[in-house]
């Protein structure tokens, strides 16, 4: 027969045996109230028959009802559940036959060896609703439960895996594993890995720290574990001992967590582990890049959100873990931290000195020298680096080395060389004349060491490498060292004393190119303040000579009149105070209202200001 055919046959087949075992013709579905009893339990009876009417040595048992099965085990289900609520499947007689079909499914679903996962789980769900049933007497054997169940938790990864868990899982939610215990399912749920029955297991009895390693190992989950953790840790709804025993399993799990999404795990660390980190760095010992990486997620997640964590001495970032983070950066990222530690505090500057130090870290610590205030011994470190870098240019420097060896010395050495000038700059400032000089003429007198040397050992097409070094320091010593000094100085060097004319008279005209664009710089400041001082005199002159117009007639003091002042015989009365808003007033009257002592009375009257308005 043709596949469609048998699915058709098979679908009528189900309709029929629908209408028997329900009281109803078929295939009109009209009520038979007449048989509806002897039929539907003559044809159930025939269902549970062991054999066909003349069977063959390969028939298995129960043929019909495993036909039945094979074909649609939901559907052929659902005709016994529809079945079974009729009053005459009830009744003793009903009861009993209920009682052999789940006997024989039972049979059939664990002998056979056809039947998938899922219509095991169907099967076991249908006994379980019966046995729920009110007054039900369903008695299962519990040995052929065991029997399955143990074979939906083969270990078994060429099997379906996702519909043995589901089967298993409605196994458990249907109550048909509540004789077998929560312990043995959960030992058979951990070998046959179904982790989300192994989820509902762990949360019912509390054990959180094996729930953490089940959404771990889950590949399909896995995502789901740091809301987990998140409620868990934050949530006050759990009890502190549950909180210790996932804070636990974090520790242990703790490589796996940063594999998974390191920003999230440096998010929990700080909210729930922030004491923890010496053991969390521990956990990856081996893995330095991986240390970094946590440490450097931390300090960034507390740098955006500084409340939630609280360090020492007021700071969000504790200083021994930014300590940590320092001598990580020092081994795994070492071109960053100069910039690290002149753009934060918070940090142990002696301990991060020795670090530094310890790892050969040149231009961090001569910033933290000086900033330590030690400048002497930060140009100590910055001029062996600086004679190191000329030993090694020297070496790159002859005709037979290679372009690019030449090249990658020649640039190194020139950044350590600015590195020298902008620390002599900028700690300069602060020094006396005698002690820059010192400074900047020792510089200079290393710089013309190594022309010498350059001179003794290169070929002409690379001497006026070091000579361009030396006329930008040159350059930079303009007006920070006299002018007569350095020159006097570059004079008498060897260096200078035998070459051509020409690239002495570029130095010079460089220097001299300085000097002069200083000195025009100077004249034109001093020539601008000058100007300014002038007009803003000239402005205040012609302020004084302008006459003022008086607004009142008498003194508002003593409120006699302004103008007795000419003819009174009242010589203290004669001097009149007259402000620039118009105000006028008897000299002696304010006086003594301002109490204001004077030499003479003929002080002017700019001392005071007016008592109205308190214009000067």
């Amino acid at each position: 027969m043709v596949l469609d055919e048998i699915v058709a046959l098979g679908n009528k087949l189900i309709v029929y045996l629908s209408c028997c075992l329900n009281g109803l013709t078929y295939p009109s579905g009209l009520p038979n109230d007449t048989h509806a009893s002897a039929i539907a339990l003559d044809v159930f009876q025939s269902l549970l028959a062991r054999h066909s009417r003349s069977p063959d040595d390969a028939e298995p048992v129960f043929v019909h009802l495993r036909t039945l099965l094979d074909f649609n085990t939901r559907e052929t289900l659902n005709v016994f559940a529809m079945a079974f609520n009729q009053p005459y499947f009830n009744d003793a007689k009903g009861l009993e036959f209920q009682q052999q079909l789940v006997d024989r499914l039972q049979q059939v679903v664990v002998h056979g060896e056809d039947f998938e996962p899922t219509h095991v789980s169907a099967v076991f769900t249908f006994i379980a609703r019966l046995m729920t049933k009110p007054d039900a007497k369903i008695v299962i054997n519990r040995m052929l439960i065991e029997q399955t169940l143990e074979v939906l938790c083969v270990a078994d990864s060429r099997s379906r895996h996702d519909e043995r868990e589901t089967a298993v899982m409605e196994l458990y939610h249907s109550g048909v594993l509540k004789h077998i215990g929560d312990k043995l399912v959960m030992k058979l749920a951990e070998t046959a890995k179904f982790f989300r029955l192994c989820e509902i297991l762990y949360e019912k009895h509390n054990m959180y720290d094996k729930l953490l390693n089940c959404y771990l190992d889950d590949s399909l989950r896995k995502g789901y574990i740091f809301g987990f953790l998140q409620r868990v840790l934050i949530s006050p709804l759990y009890e502190e001992a549950d909180r210790q025993l996932v804070r636990d399993a974090f520790i242990v799990r703790f490589a796996d967590l940063l594999a998974l999404d390191r920003a999230k795990t440096a998010q929990l660390t700080v909210s729930s582990l922030w004491n923890d980190v010496p053991r969390l760095l521990k956990v990856i010992s081996s893995d330095i890049m991986g240390q970094y990486l946590f440490v450097k997620a931390l300090f960034d997640f507390v740098l955006r959100t500084p409340s939630t964590a609280t360090g020492s001495e007021g700071t969000a970032f504790p200083m021994e873990y930014h300590d940590i983070f320092i001598e990580l950066m020092c081994q795994v990222r070492p071109d960053t931290v100069y910039d690290h530690i002149r753009s934060n505090d918070g940090f142990d500057a002696d301990r991060a000195l020795e670090v530094c130090r310890k790892y050969g870290l040149v231009k961090p610590m001569a910033y933290l020298l000086e900033k330590r205030g030690d400048a002497d011994q930060a140009l100590d470190i910055l001029m062996e680096e600086f004679n190191r870098m000329v030993c090694h240019y020297l070496v790159s420097q002859r005709d037979e080395a290679s372009t690019e060896e030449y090249e990658k010395t020649l640039h190194a050495t020139t950044d350590t060389a600015r590195l020298v000038m902008d620390f002599c700059q900028r700690v300069g400032m602060k020094m006396d004349q005698p002690s820059r000089e010192k400074m900047w003429l020792r510089v200079l007198e290393f710089m013309l060491s190594a022309i010498k040397s350059t001179d003794a050992t290169c070929g002409d097409s690379r001497k006026s490498d070091l000579r361009i070094l030396c006329v930008d320091l040159l350059k930079c010593m303009t007006g920070h060292v006299d002018l007569l000094v350095f020159l006097k100085l570059i004079l008498e060097d060897p260096a200078y004393r035998h070459g051509k004319f020409g690239e002495l008279r570029d130095l010079l005209l460089g220097i001299v190119d300085a000097y002069s664009y200083e000195t025009i710089l100077l004249s034109s400041t001093r020539n601008l303040l000058y100007r300014d001082i002038h007009n803003q005199i000239d402005r205040k002159k012609k302020s004084a000579s302008k006459a003022i117009s008086v607004s009142n007639d008498t003194c508002k003091i003593c409120d006699m009149s302004l103008r007795i002042a000419s003819y009174s015989d009242d010589k203290e009365k004669t001097h009149l105070a007259v402000f620039r808003c118009g105000h006028a007033f008897h000299t002696v009257c304010l006086k003594n209202l301002q109490s204001t002592p004077s030499k003479s009375e003929k002080e002017p009257p700019r001392a005071f200001r007016c008592p109205e308005c308190k214009h000067p």
